[in-house]
């Protein structure tokens, strides 16, 4: 049976679709972080935290279009990045922890001075933990090898 090409190009989006959205389906550190920093700053975080999340893929997939194998690199860092990734878990989960304590507390003067969303918060901190909590994510390296 000869397939049509756009058969063929059908294939190919919706099994990369499906893949790309395999990784994104893995609750993890980025999406407790998109939905952090989208409360405090506003809807501009997310496409800002993509930044630093594609800062961070990009490398990888252009290594594996060129056909370079990045299974020794990933194996031999690969303790020390788990170490990396879970420490960043447990420090993220206080910080979380700490901030809604801090948010119980706030007074209604503050609640209401919250109309300029993101007017004191840097969007800069978004890009940066897009890159940190995609570079440390403990599932990054199997999800890779997965594929």
């Amino acid at each position: 049976m000869i397939s049509s090409p756009l058969v063929i190009g059908a294939s190919l989006v919706g099994i990369g679709f499906l893949t790309g959205l395999s990784g994104a389906l893995i609750p993890g550190p980025l999406f407790a972080f998109v939905i952090s920093d989208t409360l405090k700053k506003g809807a501009l975080s997310g496409p800002l935290t993509i930044i630093g999340h594609v800062s961070v893929e990009l490398p990888v997939i252009v290594a594996l279009v060129l056909g370079l194998g990045l299974t020794g690199y990933f194996l031999q860092f690969k303790s020390l990045i788990y170490v990396i990734g879970g420490v960043a878990l447990i420090f993220m989960s206080l910080f979380i922890i700490k901030e809604a304590k801090a948010a119980k507390s706030r007074s209604l003067r503050e609640e209401m001075g919250n109309e300029m969303r993101g007017a004191k918060y840097r969007y800069n901190s978004s890009i940066f933990g897009g890159f940190l909590l995609t570079a440390f994510n403990p599932s990054f390296i199997p999800w890779w090898m997965a594929i």
